[in-house]
This record gives structure tokens, C-alpha cells and sequence, in this order.
């Protein structure tokens, strides 16, 4: 990509971006309520979506905050909350193109972190929803606090954008992503820490053979001690279980374990991974603030609010 097209593409997005901060929430709000009626087909249940606001299971201050912005500004994505707007025009500056390898990346906190996608826009799309997802404010944020330790397992890595923040916090990181797609950009992205950085091309679950891996076989292969600092980040696309299961041994006898797992991908997720977790009677669990309306879940049912990630903690 020549350097004056990006330049005109970035000036572009910039200016859209700024436009979205201060404007967008305030226009095609007909749009998005639409959006709510037709998912959620409001006027034919209207008693069904009473409950999305009014489930005693949710904190009352928070449902009654989510219920005045949806009813005010529709659904504009899975956060009903204004902060996604800030980042738009933030994703427009950090995304550039390395022509030596001919991927677009983003210059974040001084590294540069590969992208798979082709296009500007593209990956300026996918950037701005990843670090929107990361906002202090964010039902999807993995931790508040940083996260350091001894070993960093990340599932279901994608960019690998958590391991690059905190390489310098771990003396060993696995990156476990399924998407070849994905491998380039990680290999581009860790270039530099290949010594402390394995990236693993397979499923992470509860089997072993040529295309699956679980953790509980990782920590057998490089012999990690049961007092190793470890943390797990765990967000599969739905197959978070399946995970923990694959997990066992290393639920029932280490003693250093923070987790963070999502719990938004499917309709009972927050209670299914609760349990799983609970069951080993070793964990402190707390989630992130806020929730998340997955509206274009097919299957999706009363209630309609999603925590995004369970927080999960060894007891001292």
C-alpha cells in the first residue's frame, strides 16, 4: 500500500472517528431501535422483554442504567454503553503497513501488533473493537489490574494482543489460536520473543492428538511446578468448558492460578463455568463490571443480560 493512500485513508477515518465521538450516538437512533424491535420483537413480547429490565438476578442500579440507554439510544453493538465511541479515531492513528511483510499493524505501547485482515478499513474495524473491548468501563475486560506471573496461557489467542502487553511480566507465554490466519501475524508480532513465546496452531480443550492440546498436558511436557504463578485467559468461542475440563489437574493441585474466562458465548455460560469452577471448592470468583445484550444470538432468551468474564482466583 502506497504511503499517500494510507496517509488519505487514515485523515478519513480519523475525521469519521472524531465525527462518531462527539455526533454519532446522537443520529440513526430509529436505526437501532429497530434493531432491539426486530431481535427482540418487542412488540409481540412485550411482558418477555419487561424481564430483560426487570430479572431480579441483575444489580438494580445497573439494570435500571442499561434500560434507560437502550430504550433511549437502541442497540448500537453488544455493550449497551457509550464508551465504544472513543475509540474509533484512536484505532484510525495506531493502524500502519509494514511493506517488508505486507500486513497492516498496530502500534501499540511501542510494539507493533500484527493484523490478519487485508484491508485498512478492515483492520481498523477489528483493532477499534479490541481495544474498546479493553475500556476500564468494559463488561469484556480480562483483568483491572496487571497481570504477571511465571507462565501466561493464553486460549484462543487471535492477535495476541494481552500476551504483547505483558511479555515483559512472564518468563513463559503458550498462545494457542486454531486460525492459520492468525499464525503470520503472531509469528510477525513475537518475532522478537520467540525465546520466552510458543505459539500452538491447535484447538485447546480436553484431547490430545495432531489438531487438540489441553493444559493439563502443556504443564506435563515443560514440567511447570505446582508453584508456578500462572494465569489463563480463556475465550474459545463458546468451547470454554471444554477448556476447563482439559484443565483438571491443574484446577485440583495448583496452588498460584488466576483465570479469566469468558462467559458471554453462549445463554447459560455464567452459571454452566460457575459451577465447573465451583466444584473444585479452591477459587475466589468475581466478573467484570457491567453486561453484554449478545442480540444476534439465534438462541438467545430471557434474560437477555451476559456477564462477559468470570474472574477466577486460587484462594490464599
Amino acid at each position: 500500500m502506497g504511503t499517500e493512500k494510507l496517509f488519505s485513508l487514515k485523515f478519513k477515518h480519523i475525521l469519521i472517528g472524531i465525527y462518531l465521538l462527539f455526533f454519532g450516538r446522537f443520529f440513526n437512533k430509529a436505526k437501532r431501535r429497530q434493531v432491539f424491535d426486530n431481535y427482540f420483537r418487542y412488540k409481540e413480547n412485550v411482558d418477555k422483554i419487561e424481564g430483560f429490565f426487570s430479572n431480579t438476578i441483575f444489580p438494580d442500579k445497573e439494570r435500571k442504567c442499561i434500560q434507560k440507554y437502550v430504550k433511549r439510544n437502541g442497540i448500537n453493538g453488544v455493550f449497551p454503553y457509550n464508551f465504544p465511541y472513543h475509540y474509533y479515531w484512536k484505532a484510525a492513528l495506531s493502524i500502519k503497513y509494514d511493506k517488508n511483510n505486507e500486513m497492516f499493524y498496530a502500534f501499540r505501547k511501542g510494539r507493533k501488533l500484527y493484523l490478519k485482515q487485508k484491508s485498512y478499513e478492515k483492520a481498523l474495524t477489528y483493532y477499534s473493537e479490541l481495544i474498546y473491548e479493553q475500556d476500564r468501563k468494559s463488561p469484556h475486560l480480562y483483568s483491572e489490574s496487571k497481570i504477571s506471573g511465571d507462565v501466561l496461557f493464553d486460549c484462543g489467542a487471535a492477535e495476541g494482543f494481552l500476551a504483547l502487553d505483558n511479555v515483559n511480566n512472564f518468563s513463559k507465554i503458550y498462545l494457542f489460536e486454531i486460525d492459520s490466519d492468525w499464525i503470520k501475524a503472531l509469528e510477525c508480532t513475537f518475532s522478537r520473543y520467540m525465546d520466552k513465546v510458543e505459539i500452538i496452531n491447535k484447538y485447546v480443550g480436553n484431547a490430545n492428538d495432531e489438531r487438540n492440546v489441553s493444559l493439563d498436558e502443556i504443564l506435563k511436557g515443560a514440567n511447570i511446578g505446582k508453584g508456578e504463578r500462572i494465569f489463563v485467559k480463556i475465550d474459545v468461542e463458546g468451547s470454554e468448558d471444554v477448556v476447563l475440563k482439559g484443565a483438571d489437574f491443574m484446577l485440583m493441585q495448583y496452588d498460584n492460578l488466576k483465570l479469566a474466562v469468558c462467559t458471554y458465548h453462549n445463554q447459560n455460560d455464567e452459571v454452566y463455568l460457575r459451577g465447573i469452577v465451583e466444584d473444585y471448592d479452591r477459587f475466589n470468583i468475581s466478573y467484570s463490571s457491567g453486561y453484554m445484550i449478545m442480540y444476534y444470538d439465534k438462541n438467545i432468551q430471557s434474560p437477555f443480560l451476559r456477564r462477559g468474564i468470570m474472574r477466577v482466583e486460587s484462594k490464599k
